[in-house]
């Protein structure tokens, strides 16, 4: 009975620790949108985000 509850509070605390933002880095902008280089808002279809040093954000082209 002892062995059931720890390998439930070890599944159960395995669950809780994964990422919760997996597939996030999948997410595709349309071109024209506004993205950032780090791909923090997801990836360009074109991959190729314009973004100048002194902007927030860039635009997808």
């Amino acid at each position: 009975m002892r062995f059931i509850l720890l390998a439930m509070l070890a599944l159960v605390g395995a669950v809780m620790a994964s990422p919760q933002g997996a597939g996030k880095e999948n997410t595709k902008i349309p071109t024209g949108s506004a993205c950032k280089q780090d791909g923090s808002m997801g990836y360009c279809e074109s991959d190729f985000c314009l973004q100048t040093p002194t902007e927030a954000t860039g635009v997808c082209k």
